[in-house]
């Protein structure tokens, strides 16, 4: 296993940006938010990252935030375009092909009384279930998986 890729399984680190950026290789096993009041993108490029890398990708801002293909391939089922609160995760099957998998985001009212992407106390849906913690601030996280 490539030390990025046990980075990734430990949880890395979070790196907030404010201006379109460019992945880099030490974004492996990191999330990259991006908090901006208007669009942005994310670029991804070829030979920055080996097949199992992962790149986790949250969109915080009110602005859009859209991932886009440099001189990598980025396939995807869902949308390479995130709204506020949206993220997802990029998986590398080579140095130039990732897949992004987009994660499901509650729709307002989905969780009684709770505004999409506000709730303060998240819950799994069913037994079996997973989610992931992701520290962002002090006392602010994102949780993201098979929640209710």
């Amino acid at each position: 296993m490539l030390d990025l890729q046990q980075t990734a399984l430990g949880g890395g680190a979070f790196t907030a940006k404010t201006v379109s950026y460019v992945l880099v290789a030490a974004d492996a096993g990191t999330t990259v938010a991006m908090n901006a009041a208007g669009s942005t993108t994310i670029t991804v490029n070829t030979s920055l990252f080996a097949a199992g890398d992962r790149v986790f990708i949250q969109n915080i801002g009110a602005g859009v935030c859209t991932i886009t293909a440099g001189t990598a391939t980025v396939a995807t089922s869902g949308s390479l375009v995130l709204a506020q609160n949206q993220g997802g995760e990029l998986n590398f099957t080579s140095a130039s092909a990732a897949i992004f998998f987009q994660y499901a985001t509650p729709a307002s009212g989905d969780i009684e009384g709770v505004t999409a992407g506000t709730s303060a106390t998240p819950k799994l849906r069913v037994a079996n279930s997973m989610a992931t913690c992701l520290k962002i601030a002090a006392n602010s996280w994102i949780v993201i998986g098979d929640i209710a």
